[in-house]
């Protein structure tokens, strides 16, 4: 999981990355992206398996799911930050289902948050960093 994160990281928000909302290779790579973590998802171990809701799961499952709605959510943040911050032109279907995958990752993300024996703090301060930059665009335009 850390190796995608860092891959997504580095693909989609590097200062280098020469991605913008008009790239012709930018849908292909998010759906690329995405393929790859539900590959990561589908080959993990029973003990491990948990379902993309709100139900309870094993705290190992619960912990892997809070990683995987992580990882979901910034895959599919570029698109909502592109709208927040009108760089979009128009907004499709294709660009609103994209921005719903990225809140319905962030508002699972939060419905997660449980008492896993180490992860309630950090999983709130990475949420809280992740989230900023979006809330401090969307309030520009409020």
């Amino acid at each position: 999981m850390r190796r995608l994160l860092n891959r997504v990281h580095n693909m989609l928000y590097a200062a280098s990355s020469p991605l913008t909302p008009t790239s012709a290779q930018f849908p292909y790579l998010i759906s690329e992206l995405s393929h790859q973590l539900e590959e990561w998802r589908s080959f993990l171990p029973s003990a491990f398996k948990f379902s993309v809701d709100n139900k309870e799961t094993s705290e190992h499952g619960g912990f892997l799911r809070q990683r995987y709605l992580t990882c979901r959510s910034v895959i599919f943040r570029p698109y909502l930050s592109w709208v927040l911050n009108g760089e979009m032109q128009e907004v499709d279907v294709e660009v609103a289902d994209n921005c719903k995958a990225c809140l319905d990752a962030c508002l699972l993300h939060v419905l997660n948050l449980r008492a896993f024996s180490h992860t309630v703090l950090v999983d709130t301060w990475i949420c809280s960093l992740s989230y900023v930059p979006l809330l401090l665009t969307r309030r520009e335009y409020d």
